[in-house]
């Protein structure tokens, strides 16, 4: 039958004489391992099977191993400690338990919060996890280290897709195999909408660009709906501004633009709202620029039949 890590504390053991031993449990009772502490008084008359059930009681049997090693070396036992490292290296060396599946709690257009589940049979195992995370476009790869089961991954580029990659690692540095899972960041949102021009049946609107996304196909998303209408409608505009015409004369209309890739992915929107000139008011202009101007001509080339003048017609 292969001997357990506690059939190799109690062989290594033996080889100590009686001051060893003793040397032996007088620091084992001073030192913390993985915040555990085995009671002096526990130790004090204990035998060499009593001390090793005692390590394998305290902590798992892995670290037990671990923590009589390095009690071997604090008291200048290194031949020992270096016999009983050979000894359960495989121990050591054993790869653990990938993380759970990866869930992706939430995306923005710069950040994606992780989670997933714990790796099995680790609980009282000190671990951590790598998270590895790359995107489409650039070549580099960046990591950071996570002391619990979720993380949240900032500084990202929007609108492109990124693969995540989590590993459980022990404290040895030994790893586990890997979990991934992909998802596109959300494009940025759009500027603020500007309204160019109001008129009775249309509205003119503009607003610029999304960051970071020149080189990432994209189109806009226009809704709009009047206040007396339950149902919204919308188009899809390639550009950056569009007109929306058919509208009601005289009506409030909220517009919301939104960012969309070619996937249907879409940003946060932006939105703004106008009313619809009066259908009395579609002779008027619509820019109030243009009103000015065109009274400065009048008063400046007054028409014949103005200023009192009466203009008559000649029949032939």
């Amino acid at each position: 039958m292969e001997k357990t890590s506690k059939d190799h504390i109690i062989d290594t053991l033996g080889y100590l004489d009686d001051n060893g031993l003793n040397r032996f449990k007088d620091k084992l009772g001073d030192t913390s391992f993985q915040e555990r502490k085995i009671a002096k008084g526990t130790l004090q008359d204990a035998n060499i099977v009593t001390v090793a059930c005692l390590l394998i009681s305290t902590y798992t049997e892995r670290h037990a191993a671990e923590n009589t090693i390095a009690v071997l070396n604090a008291i200048n036992e290194a031949q020992l400690a270096e016999q009983l490292k050979e000894k359960i290296k495989d121990l050591l060396l054993q790869e653990p338990s990938p993380p759970g599946k990866i869930k992706i709690d939430s995306v923005g257009s710069d950040s994606v919060s992780l989670s997933w589940g714990s790796p099995a049979g680790l609980d009282e195992i000190p671990h951590s996890f790598i998270i590895t995370y790359s995107n489409s476009v650039d070549d580099n790869t960046l990591s950071i280290t996570a002391l619990s089961n979720s993380t949240l991954i900032s500084k990202l580029r929007p609108g492109i897709i990124y693969s995540f990659t989590v590993t459980t690692v022990l404290e040895n540095g030994t790893q586990s195999t890997s979990v991934s899972a992909a998802v596109y960041t959300k494009p940025s949102p759009p500027g603020k909408i500007k309204i160019d021009s109001v008129g009775s049946d249309s509205v003119s609107l503009s607003w610029r660009s999304p960051a970071g996304l020149d080189e990432i196909p994209h189109s806009f998303k226009v809704t709009y709906l009047s206040s007396v209408e339950d149902n919204p409608l919308s188009i899809t505009a390639p550009s950056n501004s569009t007109v929306l015409s058919d509208l009601i004369p005289g009506r409030d209309y909220t517009f919301t633009v939104t960012t969309e890739l070619v996937n249907g992915i879409q940003s946060t929107s932006v939105s703004t709202s106008v009313c619809t000139r009066n259908s009395e008011m579609s002779s008027e202009k619509s820019v109030p620029g243009e009103r000015a101007q065109e009274a400065e001509l009048q008063r400046r080339h007054p028409k014949k039949g103005q200023h009192g003048r009466v203009r008559t017609t000649s029949l032939q």
